[in-house]
């Protein structure tokens, strides 16, 4: 007489693999979306960039009119970009120094405040001037060369 063994199989996943396959897609998924975040501040930037080439582009067609450069934005296209991520600012100086009559300007575009770009600390602010220098500031008024 043979005796019969009988062995009866499982199949699913234990408590362990589960929890471990679980911790391993969050760790995935947080590293994709600190990723995507990262490239959504830096395709919105764009939006400065556009905004203040355009503007600047405005202020020198006011001048060939005008003979001068002029301090409202609402002159030279509005105060907001064209997604509205960022604030648009002229004033007639460079550097901080005033110029004489209206023969210069510098243009800035800052994040809005509560606004989706707000928490870009690397490139919080933008500016262009009449002599085509193009700057940015971190948070923290540092001027950081890889923004533009």
């Amino acid at each position: 007489m043979q005796l019969k063994h009988t062995m009866k199989t499982f199949s699913g996943f234990t408590l362990i693999e589960v929890l471990i396959v679980l911790s391993m897609v969050s760790i995935l998924a947080s590293l994709a979306y600190t990723s995507y975040s990262g490239s959504l501040e830096k395709s919105r930037r764009a939006d400065a960039k556009r905004a203040l080439l355009g503007a600047a582009g405005e202020q020198e067609r006011w001048y060939l009119r005008e003979n001068v450069y002029t301090p409202l934005m609402d002159d030279i296209g509005g105060d907001e970009s064209p997604d509205g991520h960022y604030t648009l600012v002229a004033v007639n100086s460079i550097d901080g120094n005033a110029c004489a009559d209206q023969l210069c300007f510098t243009i800035t575009a800052t994040a809005t405040v509560g606004g989706l770009q707000a928490g870009d600390d690397d490139c919080q602010r933008f500016t262009i001037d009449n002599l085509g220098r193009r700057r940015a500031y971190d948070s923290g008024a540092v001027e950081n060369e890889d923004c533009w």
